[in-house]
């Protein structure tokens, strides 16, 4: 017997399929299911993620409409046969970003950043960081203790996870080694690829005490070869410390005057507890902002600054969805959705429909207000000399309170917020 399509649509809702559920019965071979990922609603003041389709079909949470429509997709035969084969199942790709989804607490709302990602058919470029001081070991963090170099294979291997199992090509290269390292995917399994793939990352090896930071060579190399072919490219850097190939200066202005941004976000990955390292790549994020135009680039820092700066900018409502899978999602998107993951940081607030968004299921009013109440009233919300600046914040913004309890629109959607954009 054929295997069915894991999940059915009744009624405008989602549901397992019994069909599915008698076929994975007798399969001999059959893995154990993904751990549960539900925490039950409702019990605390924070967002609750949900990480699996299984899991909100199971618990009867109710999913929004373009989280049923990615997970029909996912598992429908013309997309699986255009970009997997006809001898993929229809629970084969669904089944691995549900795992995937599970291990990091990924919200599952971002199996539609992934669906946009295939429909694309998007080209990863990565250029990686393989000079003489990524072997220094991390003091603070998260990641204390462990070397840049491990930090960034962390990142890496969760890319080639993903690009893996969406069958899109991902190239690597590093900054002391051109060579391009990828996998060739044709006629293999998702599985092959993985296996591939971590054997791989486990080769790279550095560029030795004498290796130098490249970076604009390696980014020159990569939109060249994004000129020549027209794909739409995402380029992640994964660094540890200023170009030693040109000023920052010179790099940012290469990055932010590229002739279609749109095709070739780029996203900048640090793997070092040294401010003073990345701080050039903020500097080139302000100066993006002050030219008032898109530039489709985003700055990851470490896991712990990146969630300090989301609680500070959202409030506390945030402290139970900026996993550390919604942090690799940004890492992965997040250049590619400026309005939307890169958002996060701003000081904008969020509308009841990108909260729904982001979760993937359809929130309660009570959880709405939770968040936006928490959003006004946020004690971390201060300035360089520790005073409160939320008087300010309600000055921008508290007019917008109804405005923001849309289902419809972004915030960057409403003329208000655009203005104080563009201003």
């Amino acid at each position: 017997m054929a295997e069915p399509t894991k999940f059915v649509t009744e009624d405008g809702k989602l549901k397992k399929n019994p069909s599915w559920v008698a076929w994975k019965a007798g399969q001999a071979d059959a893995p154990p299911p993904a751990a549960r990922s539900v925490v039950p609603l409702g019990q605390e003041p924070q967002i609750t993620v949900v990480s699996t389709v299984s899991d909100m079909v199971e618990c009867d949470v109710a999913m929004t409409e373009d989280t049923r429509s990615a997970v029909e997709f996912l598992q429908g035969q013309d997309f699986l046969s255009r970009y997997y084969g006809r001898a993929t199942g229809p629970s084969d790709v669904l089944s691995r970003l549900e795992a995937l989804f599970a291990q990091y607490e990924v919200p599952v709302g971002m199996l539609t950043r992934l669906l946009s990602m295939a429909f694309k058919e998007t080209l990863g470029q990565v250029s990686l960081d393989d000079s003489g001081s990524m072997d220094t070991v991390m003091t603070r963090g998260g990641s204390k203790g462990k070397t840049r170099w491990a930090v960034a294979m962390d990142r890496l291997r969760f890319l080639t996870r993903v690009f893996s199992i969406l069958r899109l090509e991902l190239r690597v290269r590093g900054l002391n080694n051109p060579a391009v390292v990828t996998v060739d995917q044709a006629g293999k399994s998702i599985d092959a690829v993985i296996q591939e793939w971590d054997e791989l990352v486990t080769s790279i090896e550095m560029g030795g005490a004498g290796g130098l930071t490249a970076s604009r060579a390696a980014l020159v190399s990569i939109l060249a070869e994004q000129e020549r072919s027209g794909r739409h490219t995402s380029i992640y850097v994964i660094f540890a410390g200023r170009p030693s190939d040109a000023i920052p200066a010179e790099l940012g202005a290469m990055m932010l005057s590229r002739p279609d941004p749109a095709k070739t976000p780029i996203t900048m990955i640090a793997c070092t507890d040294v401010d003073a390292d990345v701080e050039w790549v903020g500097a080139i994020e302000e100066q993006a902002t002050a030219q008032g135009r898109l530039s489709f680039l985003a700055a990851m820092d470490d896991y712990e600054t990146e969630a300090a700066e989301v609680l500070r900018d959202q409030g506390a409502f945030f402290s139970g969805l900026y996993t550390m899978g919604l942090y690799f999602i940004c890492m992965l998107f997040a250049a590619q959705d400026p309005y939307g993951l890169d958002a996060l940081d701003d000081d904008y607030p969020l509308t009841w429909g990108m909260l729904d968004g982001l979760l993937g299921r359809v929130t309660t009013e009570a959880e709405w207000q939770c968040y936006i109440d928490g959003y006004f009233s946020n004690p971390k919300r201060v300035d360089a000399d520790g005073k409160s600046t939320l008087a300010d914040l309600e000055r921008k913004y508290g007019a917008l309170r109804a405005k923001l309890k849309t289902k419809t629109q972004a915030s960057a959607d409403l003329p208000e917020v655009q203005l104080l954009l563009a201003s």
